[in-house]
């Protein structure tokens, strides 16, 4: 027979056929004689043996094992029980951007860092030994640098003595079912939101907003009914009642047809610098009259060189919201203090009080349009959306927002927003 023809495969098991059927016709013969005793099928034996002789007869097996790999239609791998890398298929190949000359004998940590969660480690251990598969998730880098999530099957290859020859490795992309994993999540949280949101929107509308005009009503029909009795005292007071009601209702109108925007998609933000002493100073000037009555100072301690590059209106929109919170916690005879320092290429605007606090259970409450913005033992009550839009305005706007209180002796707002005052300065030398 013309055993060069036959491939390393076939010439294996040719040598078993044969080697089976020498132990056969040995077995029937007595003594020493055995040893002594021509065979047949010994010269093909032979002729086989020494066409394989000068051949690498440790490979024959991983050979075998590499052919086997080349027809999955995933990446994969051969390696030894070091991690050393016998062979792999053209997917692998595609997968790491090198070829399979370049891939053997080189460890698995080398091509693939971040082969094992763990760090680099050979394939089998102790613990895999008696394991058939063994599964886990990793994130590799293919050859375009682009991360890829993967589950890792590796399945361990015994010779026939018994012993661990190496594993294969299998790898299976699972980045798009993770990403899709992930947007449900993200789709089932913001459904949640929207749900909350929508139940916080006709709470507001049915209670806080009905609030404010059953009092305006119930002013006025006393007025109507008790005018002539009344003493200008006491019509002025409930004047002012109404007046308090009135702007009440107005703010929480205000912030609802501001927040119903940004709902819908139809807040736009523009950026530019802007003048933050001039808007703090105005909005000082609007509450003052109102603290005078509380014996509360409203101070503006902002530099008049501070630019902001922020959207005017939503801005103005938060720092308001922020002054009037601090004026409806505030303490009698006590002072809001609004004030800004730059750092970094950032300006920030601290807006104090020295109120009843915030317990610390309750700051987190603060932002989150699903809780009730009564903080402490406070009888003030309000809707919490004017919170709400400070953070979404101020996140639109490239800053962020965050709150700092002691209970029972101060709160305070912060905003970090870049500035602008840099490129104020810069076009002024133009």
């Amino acid at each position: 027979m013309e055993y060069t023809q036959l491939s390393k495969e076939e010439l294996l098991e040719k040598v078993y056929e044969l080697e089976n059927q020498v132990e056969v016709l040995r077995g029937a013969l007595p003594g020493p004689e055995a040893a002594k005793a021509p065979v047949f099928g010994a010269d093909a034996f032979g002729d086989i043996f020494n066409q394989l002789l000068g051949s690498d007869m440790s490979n024959l097996y991983g050979d075998y094992v590499v052919s086997m790999i080349n027809n999955m239609t995933v990446p994969a791998y051969f390696a030894d029980i070091e991690a050393t890398v016998l062979g792999c298929n053209k997917f692998f190949e595609a997968l790491i951007g090198m070829s399979s000359n370049e891939v053997k004998q080189r460890q698995l940590g080398e091509i693939m860092p971040e082969y094992a969660p763990e760090g680099d480690q050979p394939p089998v251990d102790e613990s895999e030994e008696n394991a058939e598969m063994i599964n886990y998730e990793a994130i590799i880098t293919d050859s375009n640098g682009n991360k890829k999530e993967v589950v890792i099957s590796k399945s361990i290859v015994k010779n026939l003595d018994g012993s661990i020859a190496g594993v294969i490795g299998v790898i299976n992309d699972i980045t798009e079912k993770r990403t899709a994993e992930r947007a449900l999540v993200e789709s089932e949280r913001k459904l949640r939101e929207a749900n909350a949101t929508k139940d916080r929107f006709f709470s507001i509308i049915s209670h806080d907003l009905r609030s404010p005009f059953a009092a305006i009503l119930g002013f006025t029909d006393t007025l109507i009914d008790l005018y002539p009795e009344l003493t200008d005292e006491e019509k002025f007071s409930f004047i002012k009642d109404v007046s308090d009601s009135a702007k009440k209702a107005f703010r929480l109108v205000e912030n609802l047809l501001a927040w119903a925007r940004t709902q819908r998609g139809e807040l736009t933000i523009t950026p530019k610098p802007v003048h933050l002493y001039p808007i703090v100073k105005e909005l000082v000037d609007l509450y003052t009259p109102l603290a005078k009555q509380r014996n509360m100072d409203v101070l503006c301690d902002i530099p008049k060189d501070t630019y902001l590059l922020a959207d005017e209106q939503t801005i103005t929109l938060v720092i308001r919201n922020l002054i009037n919170n601090s004026a409806k916690f505030n303490k009698d005879d006590e002072a809001i203090i609004i004030s800004a320092r730059e750092d970094d290429g950032s300006v920030i605007v601290f807006i104090r009080d020295h109120g009843i606090g915030i317990k610390p259970e309750d700051i987190g409450k603060l932002f989150n349009l699903d809780t009730n913005s009564k903080v402490g033992n406070s009888p003030q009550k309000g809707s919490g959306l004017g919170l709400i839009l400070c953070k979404q305005f101020v996140e639109q706007n490239g800053g962020t927002i965050a709150v700092n209180s002691e209970y029972g002796k101060f709160t305070e707002f912060t905003i970090v927003l870049p500035s602008a005052s840099q490129m104020v300065k810069d076009s002024a030398a133009v």
